[in-house]
Formats: C-alpha cells, sequence, structure tokens
C-alpha cells in the first residue's frame, strides 16, 4: 500500500496529521492531539515514553498511508480501464482518517453512499428485494401498499443478514466489507403507477463500525496476533523489522519466498492497524451509517390485481 518504511523520529520533517489534514514541519507531531496511551495490563516493563515514542510513529505511520492509498486506488482505476487489474475504491485513504481521527465526514459518508449505490452488489441486493416483494405480491393476489414493500424488503434484508451476510468486495473493500447492520427506513417508501403493477423507491440503511478486528484465518491472523504481541510486550524494534520484511515480500510477491507474502500488502498494513488498535494505540472502532435509495418495481399475475388493502401478514 506504499509507505511501508519506519516513520521518521518523532521531531524530524514528518508529517503530523492529527486532524486529519496535512500539516507542516511541526516538531510536535501527534502528541499535542491524541491522548497519551497507558500500558495495557499484562505488558512487560516497558517505559511509558517509549510506548508514547512508539505509539506517535505507529500513528504517522497510519496517517503516511492513509494518504498514499488515494493515488494507488486512481493508479489502479486506470490500469482497470484497460483491462488491468480491478478496480479500488478512491475512498479508503479517506475511511482511514476519519477512523485516526475517530471523527465522521459527512461528504467522505455521502460519497461512499453513492460508491456503493453504484456497485454490481448494490444492483444485484436490489434485485433480490425485488424478487422477493413480487412473490409476497403473486401469492396474495395484489399489489403491495407503501408500508408494505418497506416491510417486506427489511425482513428479507435482515434475514439475508442474518444467515449468509451482505457484504461489498472488490473496489468497496477498503470503505466497508462486510456490513453490520441493514435496514429500511420507515415511512419513506415512493410508489408510482406503472401499467398493471408499481414502481417503488425505498431507502436501505446500512450500518457498520470501520476497525481492524474483523474475522480473519490461517497465516493471516496468525500474523496479526503475532505482531500485536509483540507491542503488547513493547518489543517494538522487533515489530517493525518484522512488520517491513512482510510487507517488502508482500510487494514482491509472487517472486518472494516468505511465507507472508500471500497475505499481501493490503492484509500487512491491516495487520499492522490490529496490532496497534488491539493494544489501544488508536480511538478504536468508528459506527457509520450511510442510507440509499433502492428501486424496484412489482407486476401483476396474468390476471390485473387488486389495488393495496389489508396489509400482508
Amino acid at each position: 500500500m506504499g509507505h511501508f518504511r519506519k516513520p521518521a523520529p518523532v521531531g524530524s520533517h514528518g508529517h503530523g496529521h492529527g486532524n486529519g489534514q496535512a500539516h507542516g514541519h511541526g516538531k510536535k507531531g501527534l502528541s499535542t492531539r491524541q491522548p497519551l496511551h497507558k500500558a495495557p495490563a499484562g505488558a512487560s516493563p516497558v517505559s511509558q515514553q517509549s510506548r508514547d515514542e512508539f505509539r506517535k510513529e505507529a500513528l504517522r505511520h497510519a496517517y503516511e498511508v492513509s494518504y498514499a492509498m488515494q493515488p494507488r486506488a486512481w493508479f489502479k482505476n486506470i490500469a482497470a480501464k484497460v483491462g488491468h487489474g480491478t478496480r479500488e475504491s478512491a475512498l479508503g485513504g479517506k475511511f482511514l482518517r476519519m477512523y485516526l481521527d475517530h471523527k465522521l465526514d459527512p461528504d467522505v459518508v455521502k460519497d461512499a453512499g453513492q460508491e456503493i449505490g453504484e456497485s454490481a452488489e448494490f444492483k444485484a441486493l436490489a434485485k433480490h428485494v425485488q424478487d422477493y416483494v413480487q412473490q409476497k405480491a403473486n401469492a396474495h393476489k395484489r399489489l403491495p401498499s407503501a408500508t408494505e414493500v418497506e416491510d417486506e424488503a427489511r425482513r428479507y434484508l435482515q434475514d439475508l443478514k442474518k444467515k449468509k451476510g451482505i457484504a461489498f468486495r472488490g473496489a468497496l473493500n477498503p470503505v466497508i466489507g462486510g456490513v453490520g447492520g441493514v435496514d429500511v427506513v420507515r415511512g419513506q417508501a415512493k410508489l408510482t403507477p406503472s401499467g398493471q403493477g408499481l414502481d417503488y423507491e425505498i431507502q436501505v440503511k446500512f450500518s457498520d463500525t470501520y476497525d481492524f478486528d474483523n474475522k480473519r484465518s490461517g497465516i493471516y491472523d496468525q500474523f496479526r496476533k503475532h505482531l500485536a504481541a509483540l507491542v503488547q510486550k513493547g518489543q517494538f524494534d522487533q515489530f517493525w523489522s518484522e512488520y517491513h520484511a512482510a510487507a517488502g515480500a508482500a510487494m514482491h510477491s509472487p517472486f518472494s519466498k516468505s511465507k507472508y507474502a500471500s497475505i499481501g500488502a493490503a492484509g500487512i498494513f491491516a495487520s499492522f492497524m490490529y496490532a496497534i488498535e488491539k493494544n489501544g494505540l488508536t480511538p478504536g472502532g468508528l459506527p457509520w451509517d450511510v442510507t440509499i435509495p433502492m428501486s424496484g418495481s412489482v407486476h401483476g399475475p396474468a390476471q390485473k390485481m387488486a389495488a393495496p388493502k389489508n396489509p400482508l401478514p
């Protein structure tokens, strides 16, 4: 993901992005904007000063990577247009900075909602919701009311979330990945008559928590937990050494012989973030949600459906 070098020492020419913006060559770095981190229970007896220095370096590195993510996404998207590789959301770095600042940016969330709404996964989800609403209408031989469309869509989406999960992968993976919660906003459905059926628009609300404590397995999970243990023990030089070695291996995959190369550059950095998050060096998970319009249509069977009267059971 770029910028995998060890951050410059505190007080050097590194950037301090305490509020998510690029500042000049400040000597105080992040320390004036972030509370001091206290050693976690069970940690080795390393001086508080050493832990604070490590925390500043780790957060500085996270901010540096966040700013490297946007041009990386631009280059990937240019290549994808000519058939090389896949697209990636340019919002990944902005979401990382929101997490680090622990403050939502309404414009970034709005842009995320637009990208989700335009994604193939969302369009497929809308089609599945439409099919489900149509099945219910066929069973009752009448068109649903606005409230019924919302209720049936909610029932389908929440059941899907519970049984299989809802996820936006590919380009959107750096932003949302798996969805934490889903709902349909009540009283917002719009129905428009269309021949023997109707068109509808409902407001679907997705919620999630942006953090790095996600379900992982295999070598990926082993590596991130190993990094977290090094931080807890205060073995900071060893942490940086192993992190950079793994990052370098991932960037040279598939030519690298390192067992960590298969994790990939994004996975290596996510492991880095997991390690510092688990040790209380970040503000923690950032809850966020976005509401997106979802459209569909319902038509009558062979015979014309009656107008909606009583609510569907």
